[in-house]
């Protein structure tokens, strides 16, 4: 059973983690992880983002277009105040930033979901994947693993490439079989140096 003061902690984390992008250098510069006690060992602190959430860069290097730059595009009454995530927290170009921040406040590994339209636009492995792409998520990692981070990767956290909702996206039986070609293809990509992984969020 979780006792009072961690629940105290579990409640400051999670706070922190939900903080919006525009609060999240105040939290950082006020609060760390250090000095919290009443984990067990081996205790892992993390957090995590979503591409779509975070990246922007929504048209950029090469990117296709997902069910979310679509929607949020073509009925900008979709989303309160026509927010969308073309800019969001501009990770694709701040990631350091945010690899920085991470390391601040003391967590010791970051999931983030990869971007399948960023890495393959049309939705399709039928080649080899975006350059930039790939460019920009060796980066991370790397950046991640040179500042003691885990990185823990999210194959897919519902961004589906626009091109296979255009083919009935999840309702479509067939795939089951796209998302294998692409679970393959980033493990085959990624693997080598993440050893976290999950399927779907």
């Amino acid at each position: 059973m979780m006792r009072s003061k961690d629940m105290v902690a579990g409640i400051i984390v999670v706070q922190i983690v939900t903080a919006s992008c525009s609060q999240l250098q105040a939290t950082t510069d006020s609060f760390n992880l250090t000095g919290l006690t009443g984990f067990p060992k081996g205790f892992i602190f993390s957090t995590a983002t979503a591409s779509y959430q975070v990246e922007g860069a929504w048209n950029v290097s090469g990117k296709g277009e997902n069910i979310w730059d679509y929607i949020t595009h073509h009925n900008p009454n979709y989303t309160a105040d026509h927010n969308n995530g073309d800019i969001a927290c501009d990770s694709y170009n701040k990631y350091k930033e945010d690899v920085a921040n991470i390391k601040q406040i003391g967590f010791q590994m970051y999931r983030f979901s990869l971007s399948w339209s960023r890495l393959f636009p049309s939705g399709f492995v039928n080649g080899p994947a975006n350059k930039d792409g790939v460019r920009y998520y060796n980066d991370l990692i790397d950046e991640l693993k040179h500042n003691g981070i885990e990185p823990m990767v999210t194959i897919f956290h519902w961004d589906l490439p626009q091109p296979l909702q255009e083919l009935g996206g999840w309702l479509n039986s067939t795939i089951a079989d796209w998302f294998e070609d692409y679970s393959r293809a980033v493990y085959k990509q990624f693997g080598d140096k993440v050893k976290w992984w999950l399927p779907i969020n």
